[in-house]
Formats: C-alpha cells, structure tokens, sequence
C-alpha cells in the first residue's frame, strides 16, 4: 500500500528510533500505513536479532578478506541449529552458492539480466558468466492498500527459490508464472488477495495497509522450519550490511519506506507528495558489497501508479545508492 498520511509528528519520526533494544520490553505504539501497531520485543526475540546480527558481522568480515567462508559456515550452522530454523540438508546448497557465485557478486559489476548474470572477480584471478533460470519475482500493486501483500508474495516466492516450501502454507501456495518476472493481474491479484484476508488483516473494503508487526508475523508463520526466520529492525542501522547478508544466504529483506512531504527525486520513479508516502519494497540483489541494492516495487507495472499520474517507477527491480535508500528506510525486516 501507498499511505500518504500526516500521523507522523515530524519527517524523521521512525528514523529516529533507536536500533538498540531495550532490556526490559517496553510498549511503543506508533502509526504505519494507516494503522497503529507496537513496538515490543521479547527477550527472547533481542537474543535472536543479536545473535543474527553477530552472524552478519562474520559475514561481512569474509567480504573484506578478514575470515574465511568456512568460519561463516560452521557459524550459521550453529545458528541454525541453536534457534531450531530447520532445514539443514538445504543449508549446504545455499553456502555452495554463496562461495560460488554471491560473493563474487558482491565484489563485482553485475549486469542484471532475467537469465544470466556476468560477474568479474574485482581480485583479478578469475572472471566468468553463469546463467540460471529465472530467480526474480515482482508483484505489481493490484489494489490500492496492497503493497504489503504485494511485497509479502514477492518475498516469499523468491526465497522458495534457495529455502523450498516458503511459499506455501496450509494447502496453500503463493503462485507464479516461472518465465515471468513482473507477474500478471490475475496471478498477482489472487496472491495478494488471499494473503491480505488471511494474514495481513486486510479483508475487502478494508482501507489500511500492513503494519511492520503483522507482516513479521505472517512472514515467519510461512517460514517456520524451512531455514530461516525474519526479525525486525527499528532503524536503518547496518541496513547494508545486513541486506547483503539475507540476500546471499537466500533470503529477501522487506523494507518500510517513509518519505516525507514535497521530497523530490526520492527513490526512483517516484513523484513529489504533499504530505508524507508509507509503503513495503522487497530488497533482492545487490551490487559492490551492497553500495547499490535492487528491489522490487509494487508500484512497477500497477494499474494504479502509472505515468498519468506522476509514477515512472523502473522495473521490475529498481535500483538506488545505498545511501539514498537508508534516507527512506526506517525498519525493515531480516
């Protein structure tokens, strides 16, 4: 959903939530799309996020040369296994693709393409192509209020591609055309349809879009024992490092836009706002350690945001600094 509101007190409202939690639980209530919704964390969950994001800090240190990725492998490993995330036999996989391919990605110039990626290794002992079928997904907004949904579908396909049956919950399955990357109306309608009425409390006629906390919620209810699990970040600190890290282990990052009133030249495609912009993107790539990032947008290929009314959002990955999208992202959930 697009929300263009005045709930916000000033332009920098969630960017100025501390990214450090609290030892004790505390209950904040604040406005997103629309819709009041709080931010708690148990203690429980403030173990998991430091132990993720002491995780991500190997990772990053193996980008700089400073650790082997062996060291990263028995550490998420570890990870896995001591927070019960399940589906080990497939973390293997994962990794072989993260020594094999990701890293070089990361420390490369790549040319996005629907089949092939050329990657040249930045170290200069090696250079090659490799080419896989389609593993990029984007769901065009087909409601007003349903970027989250949206957004959720489009997490969730692209990490069944690496994490399999992420996409599919009691009896259901999220569905996608697998030639197509910006998926169809029909497709993308049902999808977000069913998701929005079941799992993001968005039923028809219903005018709010998705708070931060109901689609961590609905995201983890899909995930839960097939290798991964989301936890949210108040902030935008280490929000490179931390893209980086989900996405070459096969795993999107959903991120919370906030863009204050009459801002131009935002993020791309997108127009100036009289009054404040809320909406979900899908972090899903990445380029030089995370110095540019791809996203999905809803807003490509919608009906509803179209150049007659001031949108040119690029497709169906945008792309955009690292340093102008942290500006627009106040949370965001790895």
């Amino acid at each position: 959903m697009l929300a263009i509101t005045e709930f916000f007190t000033s332009s920098n409202a969630l960017a100025a939530i501390s990214s450090v939690p609290s030892p004790v639980p505390t209950q904040r209530v604040y406005f997103f799309e629309g819709r009041t919704y709080s931010k708690q964390m148990s203690t429980t969950e403030i173990a998991y996020i430091t132990d993720k994001q002491n995780l991500f800090n190997t990772y990053s240190n193996v980008l700089q040369g400073k650790k082997s990725l062996n060291v990263f492998k028995e550490k998420y490993q570890a990870f896995m296994i001591k927070w019960r995330l399940g589906n080990m036999n497939n973390a293997l996989r994962v990794f072989n693709l993260t020594q094999s391919n990701t890293i070089f990605m990361h420390l490369s110039n790549v040319q996005i393409n629907p089949l092939c990626a050329q990657t040249a290794d930045k170290l200069g002992s090696q250079s090659f192509t490799y080419c896989q079928p389609i593993t990029e997904v984007q769901f065009p907004e087909e409601q007003f209020n349903y970027c989250g949904p949206a957004t959720m579908a489009t997490t969730l396909v692209e990490d069944s591609f690496f994490w399999p049956g992420t996409n599919s919950l009691n009896g259901y399955t999220i569905t996608h055309l697998t030639n197509t990357i910006s998926q169809p109306y029909s497709t993308a309608l049902n999808d977000e349809t069913y998701l929005a009425e079941n799992y993001l409390g968005i039923p028809a006629g219903t005018p709010y879009g998705t708070d931060p906390g109901t689609l961590l919620t609905a995201l983890n209810e899909f995930i839960q024992g097939k290798g991964g699990q989301y936890a949210p970040e108040w902030s935008n600190n280490n929000l490179q490092s931390n893209i980086v890290s989900d996405i070459a282990t096969g795993w999107d990052v959903p991120l919370g836009i906030y863009v204050p009133a009459n801002i131009k030249n935002s993020l791309p495609g997108y127009p100036k706002f009289s009054s404040t912009l809320q909406h979900w993107v899908a972090a899903a790539g990445d380029v030089n350690y995370g110095a540019t990032i791809y996203y999905a947008d809803p807003t490509y290929n919608s009906p509803l945001y179209t150049s007659a009314n001031g949108w040119n959002t690029p497709g169906p990955y945008a792309s955009t600094s690292i340093t102008n999208l942290a500006t627009y992202v106040p949370f965001y959930l790895w």
